[in-house]
């Protein structure tokens, strides 16, 4: 992909996942081309990931539009995340090599820094995009191509809750010590003590989803339906 063809996907994901453009909003070429001052040739390019990665979908001969966002959808995304993170957190600290524990801690550390600051939408961003590069270590350090795909496959939506849901309230992610996590991906790594941190967040993710999505007119298919807290 060209260089502008990359810089157009990474801004239309950023206005996907910071919700700028809704879930369910309809797209075209020559209107995102506007809005974005790209030309035709890298938005085409950038839409044609934005599709591979989940977050728009092609509309035949009328466009694209934002992946819309269900109550049901989210709770199936988040039954899948609460198999698939702590099985991460646990492989990828276990096989983790130096480099990657420092990336790692240092991500942690972001995370947890951030999650002190005023509360709004690009300071969700800014935390998400940090979460991303810490799972995005620990599946490389797991080093199976299929967990890749399914949490590349996944995260695009999980972005988008998390921006939704740390906008309101970004201490979610730094409610657990640091020296804690740390502690979990020293020497000995404790794989099963990142995985327990991970299903605790996701157990107050889902509470906090639950009240946020109400709020949120683009979703719809009402009343919510409680998720049931990971065991």
């Amino acid at each position: 992909m060209s260089s502008l063809g990359e810089a157009a996907y990474r801004l239309l994901r950023a206005e996907i996942v910071t919700c700028r453009l809704a879930p369910g909003e309809r797209l075209t070429e020559r209107q995102l081309s506007a809005r974005t001052g790209f030309g035709i040739s890298p938005v085409r390019d950038a839409l044609t990931r934005l599709d591979q990665d989940g977050l728009v979908q092609t509309l035949p001969r009328r466009g694209y539009h934002v992946t819309p966002m269900t109550p049901g959808s989210i709770d199936e995304l988040l039954d899948a995340w609460s198999v698939l993170g702590p099985e991460l957190a646990r492989r990828g600290v276990r096989q983790a090599d130096d480099r990657q524990r420092a990336r790692l801690a240092e991500g942690f550390t972001a995370v947890d820094e951030l999650s002190r600051q005023t509360p709004g939408p690009e300071l969700a961003f800014f935390i998400v995009a940090r979460l991303d590069e810490v799972f995005t270590t620990l599946v490389e350090a797991a080093g199976n191509r299929y967990l890749h795909t399914m949490y590349r496959g996944l995260s695009g939506d999980l972005s988008r809750l998390w921006v939704l849901t740390l906008s309101a309230d970004p201490s979610l992610v730094g409610a657990e010590s640091v020296a804690g996590l740390l502690t979990a991906i020293g020497q000995p790594a404790d794989g099963d003590a990142l995985a327990r941190s991970v299903t605790r967040t996701l157990a107050s993710f889902r509470a906090l989803v639950q009240q946020t999505v109400m709020r949120w007119p683009s979703v719809t298919e009402a009343p919510l339906r409680a998720p049931d807290a990971p065991a």
